[in-house]
């Protein structure tokens, strides 16, 4: 009788486990949607956030390091789907040098992964 409730008790376990990664498989695959999304309709737009990246920067505030960060990792996502990565990584690395004296955005950015 232990035995069949602990076996009983395994097969839940199991059961909640699959549920849990079927679960956590479809939220991955609907955040991937969504991403995929914005990017198309930012496509066409680089130019104009790179300017608000300058914008947000120059205010020196958290929030907007945060925010010029966000549009950053979008920026380097449409370079890598339309072939221009090494571009990105350039204007990236002008970017950086500009504001090296800015060690809390440096930080972010080295965070996001968008500068060694």
């Amino acid at each position: 009788m232990l035995a069949r409730a602990e076996a009983l008790t395994e097969s839940r376990r199991r059961e909640q486990a699959a549920r849990r990664a079927r679960e956590a498989a479809e939220r991955e695959a609907e955040a991937a949607k969504r991403r995929k999304l914005r990017l198309q309709a930012l496509r066409g737009e680089e130019e104009r956030l790179w300017q608000e990246v300058d914008k947000l920067i120059a205010t020196r505030q958290p929030k907007s390091y945060d925010r010029a960060v966000s549009l950053l990792e979008d920026l380097r996502d449409l370079a890598v789907m339309g072939e221009a990565a090494e571009a990105f990584t350039r204007r990236m690395q002008g970017l950086a040098a500009r504001h090296m004296k800015k060690p809390s955005l440096i930080r972010r950015f080295r965070t996001a992964a968008l500068v060694p």
